[in-house]
């Protein structure tokens, strides 16, 4: 599969970059999460988010070769379950034509980043 620069891939665009932001920052969370435990977020990109009553889950995309996913909780930042690393061959199964788009334009990001 190919980047064709559709709508779709231009709004994932956007919404990645904004999600690379936020991980950078120094507000506490996510971001402050991955790189207390040794992952650069500097092309860091989140794939999913799922907020749930008290906690959040998250699946972020690792300088566009694995990815990380963990649960923290929303009001102290505490990671609920260990951060667990999965790498792309494993998650491209049996993943969706949307999801993979959302996919290649993380990791076209990442490629582009210095």
């Amino acid at each position: 599969m190919k980047l064709i620069g559709s709508k779709m891939e231009n709004d994932y665009r956007m919404d990645l970059v904004r999600s690379n932001e936020a991980l950078n920052s120094d507000e506490p969370g996510i971001g402050s999460i991955l790189r207390e435990n040794g992952y650069n977020t500097k092309k860091a990109y989140v794939l999913h988010w799922t907020p749930d009553q008290c906690e959040d889950f998250y699946t972020v995309l690792i300088d566009g070769e694995y990815l990380v996913a963990t649960e923290i909780d929303r009001n102290t930042h505490a990671v609920l379950s260990p951060i667990e690393r999965t790498e792309l061959k494993d998650y491209l199964k049996g993943l969706s034509r949307t999801n993979q788009v959302q996919l290649l334009v993380a990791q076209d990001l990442a490629n582009e980043k210095t």
